[in-house]
């Protein structure tokens, strides 16, 4: 309560020294929960994409292996003594 008192007693003075300008206040930390809240939603974007990235990189990666290194046709996974390193 302390704080709604002392911000009415300079409303009065503000007013009474420059009456044609409006008081502007704001406390600090509803500033910085205002501002750590954005950088929630940036953080959760953020994760979100690496998440999606991430993935692709992964399905990418077993795509390659399979056919790079994988078995090649039917005829080696039907018999695999056939497969030749190379």
């Amino acid at each position: 309560m302390q704080h709604i008192e002392a911000i009415n007693q300079l409303t009065k003075t503000w007013k009474n020294i420059v009456p044609e300008v409006p008081l502007q206040h704001s406390f600090v930390d509803e500033r910085i929960a205002e501002q750590y809240g954005n950088e929630q939603k940036r953080e959760g974007i953020f994760l979100w994409l690496l998440g999606i990235i991430a993935a692709h990189c992964l399905s990418w990666f077993i795509w390659s292996a399979h056919f790079c290194c994988g078995a090649q046709n039917k005829r080696d996974i039907e018999n695999p003594k056939n497969i030749q390193v190379k």
